[in-house]
């Protein structure tokens, strides 16, 4: 019970930070995509350290939350071990 609570609390608490996170950089992805695709030589390194960059920010942060959850399920479970 302790475990569910915990997690729930967390997933309140980033919910809208992951929301807002894939709801903003998958239409600028497409659209960094796009000015890769059709963008003159000057600006294609450009577009593509902003794409590289988009995509790390979604990876990072796709992560942290895995390991959020992970930590808060591994600290109730030996909590209620010690318990």
């Amino acid at each position: 019970m302790f475990c569910v609570q915990l997690l729930e609390q967390a997933d309140c608490l980033f919910k809208y930070y992951i929301a807002n996170t894939y709801m903003t950089n998958i239409p600028l992805l497409c659209l960094l995509l796009y000015r890769v695709i059709m963008s003159s030589e000057a600006y294609h390194m450009i577009s593509i350290f902003h794409c590289c960059y988009t995509t790390f920010q979604m990876t990072a942060v796709s992560v942290t939350a895995i390991i959020i959850s992970t930590q808060v399920a591994h600290f109730s479970t030996h909590r209620l071990h010690y318990v």
